[in-house]
């Protein structure tokens, strides 16, 4: 479930959260929240011909802030939006409250295609201090229901 609300110029905001269902429910009724994050879009000012800048700001309820940068290419009625925040590049805030593992690593890709139906894929990659490396934290696909 992503919404999100433009104020135009360059920037919008993002809401997700993802549900647990019961899959043997037909309807696929939700029955609790997993996981909630917020944040704002902001397209930077870009020189002509390099692909198209992005900062996207997020907040976890966990206690942790992230920054991401990265593009937004387009090709044909497919855009993507890939990005990436590092801590060893400071782009993690933790809150006073948050638990021992630390974020080493997340990396988003948005892929929206104009296509009918529309839909919007993502993919996360993750790595935390108890990882050895950058693993594929979630993926996931949307259509759009009018």
């Amino acid at each position: 479930e992503v919404s999100r609300q433009g104020p135009g110029m360059g920037q919008f905001w993002y809401h997700r959260q993802t549900w647990k269902v019961d899959p043997a429910d037909e309807e696929q009724k939700k029955v609790a929240p997993t996981h909630v994050e917020s944040g704002v879009f902001k397209l930077l000012p870009t020189p002509e011909g390099e692909p198209q800048k992005v900062e996207a700001f997020f907040i976890h309820p966990f206690g942790v802030s992230e920054l991401s940068t990265g593009t937004l290419t387009k090709d044909g009625s497919k855009q993507v939006v890939s990005l990436a925040a590092s801590a060893a590049k400071g782009q993690f805030l933790r809150g006073t409250a948050t638990g021992e593992k630390k974020i080493l690593e997340f990396t988003r890709q948005y892929e929206y295609s104009d296509d009918e139906p529309s839909s919007l894929r993502y993919k996360c990659g993750l790595q935390s201090d108890a990882m050895p490396e950058l693993w594929e934290h979630l993926e996931c696909e949307l259509t759009r229901v009018e």
